[in-house]
């Protein structure tokens, strides 16, 4: 027995008429996007132009400026596992419907309706298992994309509009962010980042200055231990822990760099 059943009572025409279109004709619009951004792609699997996607690749590889980075948006074919993303691709129809896909989560009732579909043995519902395969196999990628960053194997910069500078974005934020790779952008647990790169961790270490580092992994395990704590308190401390080797302005960027801002109180710490 299905263990989430529908209630049929709140299947609209307008939900109906939305599957319809997503199995037969075209990808829904993001709810939060005008219709005419969409591309569509088809149900079935459509062999891309592989042409697009490795040009694409190349012009990256040779372009790309391994210090700062590559936006969000072109990092699937940096960060991504290139056999997955390549049969996401595929399946989707273009590179571009694909990024649009991973790029903002589907409506969960929208989804159950499909889900629900997919169950019946009829073309429909072949298109409508095929449909939800595809979803699973996006929602895999973006996943093990952000394990990436949250394990510090790549790392990302970004803006937190208003203000225009950039700053190191944590790791342990992409537990909670979701990523808006057409756009470059992220959202999630009280944060929004603008203009993301991301970075090759390794391409990090070898310029940022050990102290920096050093304060950086204080810094984290001190958090780890005691939670968010006021930027002062934290000075005083990392004066009294490092000595004569402490610097304020290392301070302030492996600060910046583990809590995502210059200055002010840690969200955890917002009305104390």
């Amino acid at each position: 027995m299905d263990k989430h059943p529908i209630d049929l009572g709140r299947i609209t025409r307008e939900t109906l008429d939305q599957l319809a279109r997503a199995l037969h004709e075209e990808p829904l619009p993001p709810r939060d996007q005008p219709a005419e951004r969409s591309a569509p792609y088809p149900s079935k699997p459509w062999a891309h132009d592989d042409e697009e996607t490795s040009s694409r690749a190349g012009h990256l590889q040779s372009g790309k400026d391994q210090g700062a980075g590559v936006p969000l948006e072109e990092a699937p074919e940096q960060f991504f596992d290139q056999d997955l993303w390549s049969d996401f691709v595929s399946r989707c129809g273009s590179r571009q419907a694909a990024l649009r896909k991973i790029s903002y989560p589907e409506d969960g009732f929208f989804v159950a309706a499909r889900r629900s579909v997919a169950k019946e043995p009829t073309l429909t519902g072949a298109e409508a298992r095929e449909q939800e395969e595809v979803a699973q196999l996006g929602q895999r990628i973006v996943a093990r994309f952000c394990e990436r960053l949250v394990s510090g194997e790549s790392m990302t910069t970004g803006m937190q509009p208003p203000s225009i500078e950039r700053i190191g974005m944590p790791g342990e934020l992409w537990s909670k962010l979701i990523p808006n790779f057409e756009d470059s952008k992220a959202e999630g647990g009280g944060y929004f980042f603008a203009h993301i790169r991301v970075i090759e961790a390794s391409h990090v270490a070898s310029t940022e200055p050990q102290i920096v580092k050093r304060l950086g992994a204080w810094l984290t395990k001190r958090r780890e231990q005691h939670g968010d704590e006021l930027k002062k308190t934290l000075l005083h401390l990392a004066h009294e822990e490092f000595g004569e080797a402490f610097k304020s302005r290392a301070f302030d960027a492996a600060y910046r760099r583990i809590y995502g801002r210059k200055r002010g109180r840690p969200p955890g710490l917002q009305g104390r």
